[in-house]
Order: C-alpha cells, then sequence, then structure tokens
C-alpha cells in the first residue's frame, strides 16, 4: 500500500513537472502559441534555449523564414533586460504549401521555432528578485481559405541558478533539434545566366547518394520563381537541380538557402545549403516537373503528389482543375467567343456564305460546315503547337502571343485589309464570295469555307472569354497531349455555331433566303473590318511608334496600288509590265525601310486606361512593398492588341463612378502592360493560373488576392472589392479582439 502511494505522489509530481514545462501559452481562434524554457534556472553567462511553438489549428497553417508566394516572415519582438539577447529563431524544415498556381513554404501541424539566449556574466546584478523577465511579443500569419494575422503576448520569469536543465523539456527540445535542417554533407556550386539557376550538387556519403527527389528553399524570397518547378537530374557523383529565377533578379553570390532530399531509404531530411555563385550557361532542364506537389513530411505520409520533382526524370505536372472540367471551360469558352467584338464579323461572313450557297441543298451545308470546323482545329492546334513549342525553349507566352510580334500585327493588317476591300466590292476575288481563303484561292466550296476557319482562329486571339482562361491555364501546365486536347475543344467550341447550323436542317431554316439584300450586307461588313485594321494599326503604333505606323499605312497604300493596277492595267501586257515594275520598286523600297521602322519599342503604360485614379507600372517590388504595408492594391494586366481587356477598361475600369469608388479608399492600381512581351508579366500570369491576358487581382494585404471575372462591369467590380474589403476588415476586427481577450 505504501509502496502504491509513494508512486502515486512520485507521478503526480512528474505531471506537475511536465505542466509546467510551457512558460506561457495564449490561444487564438486559429493557433495556439507557447514557449517553452531547456533549462529550469539561468547560470550568468551560459547561453540557454527557448522554445517558442505555433500549432495552428487542422487545416491551417503558419510560414517558414521565406513564406514564398505569399505569407508572411514571423515576427518575434523579446524584451529582456540590459545585457540579455536573444538571437534570431532557427526553423525546422518547411514543406511545400501549394495554393492553385501559388507556392508557398511552411507548416501544417505545429512547428517549433528556436531562440538561443545569452545572459551576461553580471546577470545577478541586472534583474530584481533573482529571478529573469522574459517577455515576447509575436505577431503571425495563420492561413487556410482566408488569411488571419494573429499576434500573441506572452510573459513569465525564470530564476537565477546553476543553469541546470529542464527534465520535463528535454524530449520537447530533442524533437524541436531532429526537425531542424542538418549541415550541409556535400559541396554545392550556382551557377546563373540570368534566368535560370542551377545547383550543382556533390554527394559526399553513400547514403545521400541515393537521393531520388530533392527541392530546393531559398532564404532569398526573391531569388526564384517559387511557382516554377524544379527539374532535378542525376549524375555521376551527386545532382543538379535547374529552377527559373523570379523577374528581374540578377543574383549575387552566395546563394543560402535549405535542400530538401528524399533519399531511396528513407524519409525526407532537410540540409542548410550554401553555394558559391558564378555566371555561365545553364541550359534548359530536359522535363519541366511541377512545383504543385505539397510535403507532408515523408514519403510515407504522401509526400510524393503528382507533379514531384524526380532525379532522371519529371513527374506529371499537378492541377486543380481536372482535365474534364478543362475540356469543358475550354468547349463553353470556344462557344462564347463567337460573340466577342474580334470573332463576330468572320461569323457573319460565314453565315453570308452558308445563305449563298444555301441553294446547294443540305449536303452543300454539311461540306461547307465540315470544312470550316476543320479550318478552325487545323489552325488552333497550330497555334498550341508553337505556344508549347515556345515555352519548351524557355519563352514566356500565352494566349495571343503572336500579337506581341509588330510584323505579325502587319500581316493581321495587309490582310483585314485586302477583306474589307473585297467585302466593299473595290476588289473582284471570283463569281462568289464564301471566305477569305475562297479569295486567296479562287475556288470554291470547301477550301474557301477552310480559309474561313483559319481566319476565324487568327482573329479570335485578340479576345478572351468566360471560362477560357482558366482552362488554357491549365493546359499549359500539363503534358502535350492533354494541352492539344484543350486547345481542340477550345476550337470546337469555336466552331460549333456554324457546325450546328450546316448539320441540323431546324437550325440552317432561320437563315433568311438569299437576295439583293446580301450585296448590300456584304459591304456593310466592310465597316467593321475596317475598324479592326484601325485598331491594329494603333497596336502597331504602340509597339513601334510613329515610324511603324507610317510603315503599316505605306504598305495598305502599296497593297491598294497593286489591286488597282490588277483591275485598270490587267488588260493591257505593255501596262501590266509597268505596273508589275512600279510595284516591284515600291516592294522593294518598302522592304528595306520596314526592318528599321517595325522595331520593337514599347512605351510602358500605353495600354491602360486613363482615369482619375493615380495609375503605376506594375512591379513585383512595389506590389510586396505595398502588401507587406497591409494597403489595398487593385493589379492589372491588360495588352493594347487584347479587345477583351480594352472593352473592359473603358466600360467599367474608366467609369467615374468605378474611379471614385477606388479612389475613396484610397486603393492603390498597378497596371502591367503586355503589350510587348515582357517574362516578367508572364510569369505573374502562369502563377495566376493564367495563359493570357485579361487578369484581375485585388490584394487586401499580405493574403491571397480575389480573382474578378474576366468581363467586367462597373457594379461587379465595386462589388468584389467591396466584399473583399469587408472580409479583410472582420478578419482584422477578430485578431485583435482574441489579442486583446488573451492580455486580460
Amino acid at each position: 500500500m505504501t509502496r502504491s502511494l509513494i508512486s502515486l505522489f512520485l507521478l503526480v509530481l512528474s505531471m506537475a513537472a511536465q505542466a509546467q514545462t510551457p512558460q506561457a501559452v495564449v490561444e487564438n481562434d486559429n493557433t495556439t502559441v507557447r514557449v517553452y524554457s531547456e533549462v529550469a534556472s539561468v547560470a550568468p553567462g551560459e547561453p540557454f534555449w527557448l522554445g517558442v511553438e505555433l500549432d495552428p489549428s487542422t487545416g491551417w497553417h503558419t510560414y517558414w523564414r521565406n513564406p514564398g508566394d505569399s505569407g508572411m516572415t514571423n515576427a518575434l519582438a523579446w524584451t529582456l533586460p540590459e545585457g540579455v539577447t536573444a538571437a534570431p529563431p532557427l526553423y525546422p524544415v518547411p514543406a511545400r504549401l501549394p495554393l492553385g498556381p501559388l507556392m508557398n513554404y511552411g507548416y501544417k501541424g505545429a512547428a517549433t521555432l528556436l531562440v538561443r539566449v545569452t545572459p551576461p556574466d553580471d546577470l545577478g546584478q541586472r534583474v530584481a528578485g533573482d529571478r529573469l523577465p522574459v517577455v515576447l511579443a509575436a505577431d503571425w500569419l495563420v492561413c487556410a481559405d482566408i488569411c488571419v494575422p494573429e499576434s500573441a503576448r506572452l510573459s513569465f520569469s525564470l530564476p537565477l541558478g546553476d543553469g541546470a536543465a529542464d527534465p520535463a523539456a528535454a524530449e520537447r527540445f530533442a524533437g524541436a533539434r531532429a526537425a531542424l535542417p542538418g549541415a550541409s554533407p556535400w559541396t554545392a556550386q550556382a551557377v546563373s545566366d540570368g534566368e535560370r539557376l542551377r545547383l550543382d550538387v556533390t554527394t559526399a556519403t553513400a547514403a545521400l547518394a541515393t537521393v531520388t527527389e530533392a527541392y530546393f528553399f531559398p532564404r532569398d524570397a526573391m531569388l526564384i520563381d517559387h511557382a516554377a518547378g524544379q527539374a532535378v537530374s542525376a549524375g555521376e557523383d551527386g545532382f543538379s537541380l535547374t529552377v527559373p529565377l523570379a523577374a528581374g533578379v540578377e543574383p549575387e553570390g552566395p546563394v543560402r538557402g535549405l535542400l530538401k532530399v528524399w533519399p531511396a531509404d528513407g524519409p525526407a531530411r532537410g540540409y542548410a545549403l550554401t553555394a558559391a555563385l558564378e555566371q555561365g550557361p545553364v541550359a534548359a532542364p530536359a522535363g519541366t516537373p511541377s512545383a504543385q506537389a505539397a510535403d507532408v513530411g515523408d514519403r510515407g505520409a504522401g509526400d510524393q503528389g503528382a507533379g514531384a520533382s524526380t532525379v532522371g526524370g519529371a513527374g506529371a505536372p499537378g492541377a486543380d482543375l481536372g482535365v474534364l472540367t478543362a475540356l469543358a471551360f475550354a468547349l463553353v469558352g470556344g462557344v462564347l467567343l463567337n460573340l466577342m467584338p474580334c470573332v463576330f464579323p468572320v461569323l457573319s461572313l460565314k453565315a453570308l456564305a452558308m445563305v449563298q450557297g444555301g441553294q446547294r441543298g443540305a449536303r452543300h451545308r454539311r461540306v461547307e460546315g465540315a470544312a470550316y470546323t476543320v479550318g478552325v482545329l487545323v489552325s488552333m492546334l497550330a497555334l498550341a503547337g508553337v505556344l508549347l513549342a515556345l515555352k519548351a525553349a524557355g519563352q514566356s507566352v500565352g494566349w495571343g502571343f503572336q500579337l506581341q510580334n509588330p510584323w505579325i500585327i502587319l500581316g493581321l493588317i495587309l490582310v483585314l485589309f485586302a477583306v474589307g476591300l473585297n467585302l466593299a466590292g473595290l476588289v473582284s476575288v471570283g463569281g462568289r464570295f464564301a471566305g477569305v481563303g475562297q479569295g486567296l484561292t479562287q475556288r470554291s466550296g470547301p477550301v474557301g469555307a477552310f480559309f474561313t476557319g483559319v481566319l476565324a482562329t487568327v482573329v479570335a486571339t485578340p479576345c478572351t472569354a468566360p471560362f477560357m482562361a482558366v482552362a488554357l491555364g491549365f493546359a499549359l501546365t500539363q503534358t502535350a497531349g492533354v494541352a492539344l486536347a484543350v486547345f481542340a475543344a477550345l476550337g470546337l467550341g469555336l466552331a460549333l455555331p456554324i457546325l450546328a447550323i450546316s448539320t441540323i436542317p431546324p437550325l440552317a431554316a432561320v437563315l433568311p433566303r438569299p437576295g439583293a439584300w446580301m450585296e448590300v450586307f456584304k459591304q456593310a461588313l466592310a465597316f467593321p473590318v475596317f475598324l479592326t485594321v484601325v485598331w491594329l494599326v494603333w497596336v502597331l503604333g504602340i509597339q513601334t511608334g510613329a515610324d511603324g505606323v507610317a510603315a503599316a499605312l505605306a504598305a495598305m497604300v502599296l497593297l491598294a496600288f497593286m489591286v488597282w493596277m490588277a483591275r485598270v492595267w490587267g488588260g493591257s501586257a505593255a501596262w501590266r509590265g509597268v505596273g508589275v515594275v512600279l510595284a516591284l520598286v515600291g516592294t522593294v523600297a518598302w522592304v528595306m525601310a520596314a526592318p528599321v521602322t517595325l522595331a520593337s519599342r514599347p512605351v510602358a503604360g500605353q495600354a491602360a486606361s486613363a482615369g482619375a485614379v493615380a495609375q503605376q507600372p506594375f512591379s513585383r517590388d512595389r506590389l510586396e512593398a505595398l502588401r507587406a504595408a497591409g494597403e489595398p492594391v487593385f493589379v492589372y494586366f491588360t495588352a493594347a492588341w487584347c479587345i477583351t481587356c480594352q472593352v473592359n477598361e473603358r466600360v467599367a475600369l474608366a467609369a467615374p463612378r468605378v474611379e471614385r469608388f477606388l479612389a475613396e479608399r484610397d486603393i492603390h492600381v498597378l497596371v502591367g502592360d503586355w503589350t510587348s512581351r515582357d517574362d516578367r508579366i508572364g510569369r505573374v500570369l502562369r502563377r495566376y493560373g493564367r495563359s493570357g491576358v485579361p487578369l484581375y487581382l485585388f490584394f487586401t494585404g499580405p493574403g491571397e488576392p480575389v480573382i474578378l471575372p474576366q468581363i467586367l462591369t462597373p457594379e461587379g467590380v465595386m462589388d468584389d472589392i467591396s466584399a473583399a474589403l469587408a472580409a479583410a476588415e472582420a478578419a482584422v476586427s477578430g485578431s485583435r479582439a482574441d489579442a486583446a481577450s488573451s492580455m486580460r
């Protein structure tokens, strides 16, 4: 009996000691923060360790020293007696926390930051009552679907003594130290070419020679493109890891961070890494694995997710949308694309051609509908193939990328100018107009329909319809086969109205009967085509300046001159020869001058709408500075050649009530102009799951932005921003109330 009582007494003492191990605890709504001491008493002049544990609620996470694309670094402010110093915290090995197109670094479970405290030799003379007071003011960000800034003030005191360790804290600190990155067991060399960074790691132990996966967490938050894939390749005595640099970064050595590796024979391990930096060529990786695989801690816990980087090969990219959903979005987006101002005139031309050919019967309509569909699909897949090839070569391109090239803009100007002349009756291209392709080949039937489908695809690229951006953003993160399937679905949606009219008799019956009205209607269609030419000349002017506009107008005059010669002098061989010589002279003169006048000279901000709200050119540094200060920021990415962007800016963003709304709430506006190619903007678009413009983001601070729809209205913009501001204010008020209650 006595022995049992003694055992019970010792158990109670042990439990009491363990219960006293947390020196301070504060429980917020989403995080519990605790501070522990490794020693039971403090000896003057002898350093000791404190542990700061952040334990988020289920489904929430906190951040590493470099939070990645978003988030916030933890802030620990210590109040200690004079002469007592606290070193910066040591962080445990983080995990990857993908969120849509972003990549963050942090912890889904409890994480303990270790802090080394050094007291002076005369500590007893600096404190009152033989106790060391410790006060910590901690601020951190905890996130799930939303992000909430939280804070706490914790205070306790430790007795002065011999510095003996607290046995009850031994196991806790042993676990915290085991979670820290280890000392580097290898040598590493970093090579940068201004666009990519390659880490060449030479292993020093046989165990690390079996590394199958690796991931680099940089200490510098501005060094790399966190959301990009990290391609790992095996070598004879180690491995290399290649990752794109952040836009506009010129790295300076040495490169510091943490390298997390997954050996074939054990769990993941993290090691501190410092690599000397040199400049040199960095070949594009053979594979581009996605960085969207989440870290859970080790392979057994599911760390090897879709898209994990593997030595010797690239994993399949991961994404949240799903192939079937992306195909459905692309199909619907293609159908809606027919309503965009770029495509509707061409759709009208094809409908007119079908009315003209309606007398030939249902079979003729079906053949032309099928030819038109094939033309759309072939040109859409060709466009996708070029886009994928450029991306594989390391180019930052997206939907509408070809319109960033002044020569392609000029080609479209001349093609559409010729179409307008044809529609107006100034050019005769045959007895019947059934599409631009017919005019080019002087053939009727399916050939003309095919080239009309090609033209529809080409003129569709300046527009973006609802559902399109998400689908194409997904496609460009997938394998080539999946990407081509999504583009094919987009093309099928674009061709679907004409295909339906040509194959479904009740729909074909809705078409009006042929008559004299058709010639008037055809001539009327010339004017929206000419307006499109004017718009393209404006886009060319933004890209190349006044010289480029002059070159385009000269080319249009030269084209009109050739057309006029063909009509007026076509019957006389002598005059035809004179005309050919004049045309050749003009062409040679234009070709000699054009390379200089069409040189791309982008003017920043030209694509942005002018209004009462002060706008600034987009830069990542400016955005991050505003977000860190907690300022609301509205960021939109646009281009002069993007008709959807221009309509949104004039209808919604330049509306006086929207400008007053933004100004009254002190919302900063940053504008990213993608009229000419800019890899920095391309990377941002990719980070948010977009393959092109427009993209509208509203930030209320360090958390994730609200992504506005692609088609804007004044009321929609104000409602979305108001809802985001209200949610941010509610989150801040809640965290302040929690902090106040914890202090009481």
